[in-house]
């Protein structure tokens, strides 16, 4: 059995196995098909962090997924929120709820979770507004990203529409959410991902349009959460398109590292993280796909993958620290339709179940 499996949420046009999953070789980097499991239209996915179980965007709305000990994948539950497709997941540190937002739709949906880890029901929604009357896109409210502080007090989503962060006070008893301060970008800045420290200390925000991530400090000053802007950095080289957009924007495992992907140039930028939170940048570099709509690094920081949707495969580079820069090691990996992925280490996620 191998130690790491990758999985992986695809659109489902042509079949119904929206989530792919991959054996991950520790030598080499290497991805080899070892199974998959239905779902529709995975856009997003998520692991539990406390449970053996995956959670996944689908069209009928979140689906949960026991990970057994070989790696494979058992439905466990499905349920509708009652909203459009989503695009993002996040759940709180105990596992006792899951969050979904929603792009097309603006709304946040608030899920109990069960015991098991399978998912419960609707417990609250909200749906953002624009005060306006505008008919373009960006005059539309649009959930890009939805993730908790790390005392798992405030809900924060980026919405690209109204160029702001939503942050809502999470009531876990009540249970619900209740909107309690907004953190307002720059015009046209266009949020599309939130990421917060283990710690607390630092979130990172990064803009589509502007291809940048905004680096901040964050704390907790008389119940009010507050966010303080250290560093703006851009996520493209010197050469690149007109047409680039950031995409995706991931913290490693260890926190030392940033990773972000960047669609028309089809590059990442990797970053190193100095104790106060700001980034150092190694290197930005092509990933030999198209539409690299995620991209994160393996449990031990060798390897770093990209999802490239347009290009239909998932691309492996050895990262080279020494030289700041990644290099392809294996043959790309043909799959449909790629949206995000999870690295799980089956080793120690069973070894602290038992």
């Amino acid at each position: 059995m191998a130690k790491w499996m990758m999985y992986v949420g695809c659109y489902t046009d042509e079949t119904e196995d929206g989530i792919h999953i991959f054996a991950l070789d520790e030598e080499t980097g290497k991805l080899s098909e070892a199974g998959s499991a239905e779902a529709s239209n995975s856009s997003y996915l998520l692991r539990s962090p406390v449970k053996p179980v995956i959670y996944s965007i689908t069209d009928m709305g979140v689906a949960a997924y026991a990970i057994e000990k070989d790696g494979t994948l058992t439905l466990m539950n499905e349920v509708p929120t009652k909203a459009m497709r989503g695009c993002y997941l996040c759940c709180d540190s105990a596992g006792k709820y899951l969050f979904a937002g929603g792009f097309h739709d603006g709304k946040i949906t608030m899920l109990s979770l069960n015991e098991d880890g399978s998912i419960g029901s609707v417990v609250d929604r909200k749906r953002h507004r624009n005060p306006g009357t505008g008919i373009n896109r960006n005059d539309m409210c649009h959930v890009t990203c939805i993730n908790l502080t790390s005392d798992d007090k405030y809900l924060c989503a980026s919405d690209s529409g109204l160029d702001q962060v939503m942050i809502y006070k999470v009531d876990q008893d009540l249970p619900g959410l209740e909107l309690s301060d907004v953190l307002r970008c720059d015009l046209d800045y266009d949020p599309a991902r939130i990421v917060f420290t283990k710690d607390g200390q630092n979130a990172y925000i990064l803009s589509e349009s502007m291809k940048q991530i905004s680096v901040y400090r964050y704390e907790e000053k008389d119940n009010t959460p507050v966010f303080t802007l250290l560093q703006k950095i851009s996520t493209i080289g010197v050469y690149h398109t007109a047409s680039t957009h950031a995409c995706s924007l991931r913290l490693a495992a260890s926190e030392k590292y940033v990773i972000v992907s960047n669609d028309g140039d089809n590059t990442v930028a990797f970053y190193e993280r100095e104790p106060e939170g700001t980034l150092i940048l190694y290197c930005v570099l092509p990933i030999s796909g198209k539409y690299p709509k995620d991209a994160l690094l393996s449990p031990d920081h060798k390897y770093l993958y990209a999802v490239n949707h347009d290009e239909n495969s998932i691309t492996t580079f050895r990262m080279n620290y020494q030289e700041k820069l990644f290099s392809m090691c294996a043959k790309p990996v043909k799959i449909s339709a790629p949206n995000s992925a999870v690295i799980v280490d089956l080793e120690k996620l069973f070894a602290a179940k038992d």
